[in-house]
């Protein structure tokens, strides 16, 4: 009986802690991303400010939401700005630094799926089922993967049978003028045709990408 309360009053012990852990890492997510907002990326819209804080929310904040993030990052500083909050939510974490886990990704017309998959593999590291803090990895013009590669991202963005829990992956395209905003588009909408018809070009047809473009989160335009 002693050693079941003993054993109750450690698990609840590690409960707060680590609940304690998750609110210092958002505080310290939403200070950092304050900073360079203000600093580097100022022209940042409200709607993306209140959409960054919403990711870290889900990030530090619920734990039991383990389902993968993926948000696709368009504009002239899409990479400068990817690359920044990507080391902020790596920063934020309570675990060491591992400088090794933020460098980006950049894919070229050569790139093949296996090894597409082995880079973020290496990045986003094992899975672990006990895993409760995020694993990030920025991806560079992936408007340039062909059909084949295409299916890695559908892969780790998988919501029921993600293979590395707490998975956030920013992605950019290879044409900063893309995310224009004109009369009849919007941003997402221009970003969205744009991968749509590169993918397509790649290999793959109009009924097996959109399944794939579905499962971006969030369209962000800097």
């Amino acid at each position: 009986m002693i050693i079941g309360v003993v054993s109750l009053a450690i698990v609840i012990g590690l409960v707060i802690t680590n609940g304690k852990q998750e609110k210092t890492s958002y505080e310290n997510y939403i200070e950092s991303i304050r900073s360079i907002l203000n600093t580097q990326f100022s022209s940042v819209s409200k709607e993306n400010r209140n959409l960054l804080r919403h990711i870290g929310q889900r990030l530090f904040l619920e734990p039991e939401n383990q389902a993968p993030l993926v948000v696709l990052v368009g504009g002239k500083s899409a990479k400068e700005f990817s690359e920044a909050v990507n080391r902020v939510i790596q920063e934020s974490k309570h675990e060491k630094l591992d400088s090794s886990k933020i460098k980006s990704i950049r894919i070229e017309s050569e790139t093949n799926r296996a090894d597409f998959h082995e880079n973020l593999r290496e990045i986003l590291g094992p899975s672990l089922s006990s895993q409760s803090s995020p694993r990030t990895a920025v991806v560079l013009d992936v408007d340039l993967l062909r059909w084949d590669a295409v299916l890695v991202l559908h892969a780790f963005s998988d919501h029921e049978k993600y293979p590395v829990p707490k998975t956030v992956l920013f992605l950019t395209v290879s044409d900063a003028n893309v995310s224009a905003e004109t009369n009849t588009k919007t941003c997402d909408e221009e970003m969205n045709n744009f991968l749509t018809t590169r993918w397509i070009e790649n290999g793959g047809t109009s009924d097996n990408i959109p399944p794939i473009i579905a499962r971006i989160s969030y369209f962000l335009c800097v």
